[in-house]
């Protein structure tokens, strides 16, 4: 079994997996103690 968190390195992007996640009418909410806008670089 593989874990569900995603690091951006060894355990996949965060990126990837929300542009496979993310559908039209999807609702989305992110809690994290460490997020920053320049993640989405």
């Amino acid at each position: 079994m593989t874990s569900a968190i995603k690091d951006n390195r060894s355990r996949g992007k965060v990126g990837d997996f929300l542009k496979g996640a993310i559908k039209e009418g999807s609702t989305l909410s992110f809690v994290s103690a460490y997020f920053t806008i320049y993640a989405y670089e």
